[in-house]
């Protein structure tokens, strides 16, 4: 009775869980046991201890949560599980990757690991001391040495990687919304090469860091607002609200799905092309037969200077009329439509060994510094530029 007393009392102090099991394995008692399963296989566990001819240990979990082991008498003492460092998400979340957790254990696991004591190094010598006495008489630090080392290494790489991670300089909030600019601008003009391309260029981990301490979570809830803008744009460019939020709601399913980053880059990009697609499909099959006539009559003569007055005469339109056929088929005036096929066309010849110095006469251009100039205001990168990164021999 009183050893039942001291080892409750013991437990209560140091705020600790502890089991004790019998020769069997079987519970006995428990005092201050948690309300988690970390799925420790106890009889395992033992039985190594005692092929090492040890009577106890202090081993590590596979979440870096730790247990102190006593084989004492006929009887299994178990201390913990406990931690000596804090739990960040981001670390967390990168072991239960690599363990192949499913996605809907990840928060769960992290609110039952944060639950856990948490005793800083120098406590838990103390404890480890406080224990061994209480079961041998012993005074020495016998059980600290090259299991405490262990422990110390352990934790200074978890607080390395943890301090890397959390110094990361993240993107300012002017750098996400020029971003976004950019992606919805590529959807809208049917660019899905450069749509690919600025998707890759997103530095996640700095997103994640921005947005909240939980990176995936916060990559989740980005990806999330960016559909629904997608979204928005779609419906504003005629693409009919059905279509376009059953699209939404698809990827919103499949984000919520994702595991890892990687995972989500490839939701992200799938679902923006999609989009892209769908709304290049219909705003193709909206368009009325005289808008496809001087479409085309456009895209066979990008050579010449394309004047508003000219076509107009062609087709016999006014120019009001003119203007307003683009703005509400095309969303775009003239103008731009007639920039934008020629710089479509650019891309293309670039792809090629085209002469560069001849594309500008080629278009219509009146010299290559107006080609260039206007190149790079629609693509972000000069022609050349362009060329080293898209042709290949």
């Amino acid at each position: 009775m009183e050893y039942e007393l001291l080892l409750r009392a013991l437990s209560n102090c140091l705020h600790m869980p502890l089991l004790v099991l019998n020769e069997q394995f079987a519970l006995c008692k428990h005092y201050n046991a948690l309300e988690t399963d970390f799925g420790y296989d106890y009889q395992t566990l033992f039985t190594d201890l005692e092929k090492n001819a040890k009577k106890h240990a202090l081993i590590t979990g596979k979440l870096n949560e730790l247990l102190l082991l006593y084989a004492f008498n006929d009887h299994y003492f178990i201390f913990g599980p406990f931690r000596c460092n804090l739990t960040d998400r981001n670390v967390l979340y990168k072991y239960l990757d690599a363990l192949n957790m499913p996605l809907a254990q990840y928060e769960l696991t992290y609110t039952q690991l944060a639950a856990l004591p948490i005793y800083c190094l120098e406590d838990i010598r103390d404890i480890i001391y406080l224990i061994n006495y209480f079961f041998t008489g012993e005074t020495a630090d016998q059980l600290a040495n090259c299991n405490f080392q262990q422990l110390t290494r352990t934790t200074h790489l978890l607080n390395k990687e943890r301090r890397t991670l959390l110094t990361q300089a993240p993107l300012s909030y002017a750098q996400i919304y020029q971003h976004e600019k950019k992606l919805l601008t590529c959807i809208q003009k049917n660019e899905p090469k450069q749509l690919s391309k600025l998707i890759q260029a997103i530095s996640w981990s700095k997103l994640g860091h921005t947005l909240g301490p939980d990176l995936l979570r916060a990559q989740k809830d980005y990806l999330i607002v960016l559909l629904e803008k997608v979204t928005h744009l779609a419906i504003a460019n005629q693409l009919p609200p059905s279509e376009s939020k059953h699209l939404q709601n698809v990827f919103i399913t499949e984000i919520e799905l994702c595991t890892t980053t990687a995972q989500l880059i490839e939701t992200c990009t799938t679902a923006l092309l999609l989009f892209t697609q769908e709304l290049a499909d219909h705003q193709e099959k909206i368009r009325s037969p005289l808008i496809d006539q001087i479409s085309e009559y456009i895209k066979n003569n990008l050579n010449a200077p394309l004047r508003i007055d000219e076509l107009c005469a062609h087709f016999d339109l006014s120019q009001a009329k003119l203007k307003y056929l683009f703005k509400i088929e095309l969303q775009m005036t003239i103008r731009q439509y007639i920039i934008l096929q020629k710089i479509t066309v650019a891309k293309q010849l670039l792809c090629t060994d085209s002469d560069i110095q001849k594309l500008p006469q080629a278009l219509g251009f009146s010299d290559y510094a107006h080609f260039a100039k206007t190149f790079k205001r629609l693509t972000g990168m000069t022609p050349k530029q362009f060329r080293l990164q898209n042709y290949q021999k």
